[in-house]
């Protein structure tokens, strides 16, 4: 049976959508809200492309490793790549 939050964000992307996703999957998931933008500002070819690159969240995993959650809008048509 299809996962309800996947399908969502797959109609409809929100970062929401995406934190429950990550919160229904991993229990270590934390959310946040930092934007990272300044990490990019001399990257011409990320700010050619994207907008408002946010950390929406962080989780633990195995063998004392963790998980980043980035999301960005983009500024480019998505595809199937």
């Amino acid at each position: 049976m299809p996962d309800p939050i996947l399908n969502n964000l797959i109609s409809g992307f929100s970062v929401e959508l995406l934190r429950q996703f990550f919160r229904q999957k991993l229990y270590s998931f934390r959310p946040f809200d930092e934007n990272y933008d300044h990490l990019f500002y001399d990257n011409g070819a990320v700010n050619e492309h994207f907008l408002d690159i946010t950390k929406i969240g962080e989780a633990d995993v195995k063998d004392s490793e963790s998980l980043i959650v980035i999301a960005a809008r983009t500024l480019s048509q998505l595809t199937s790549r």
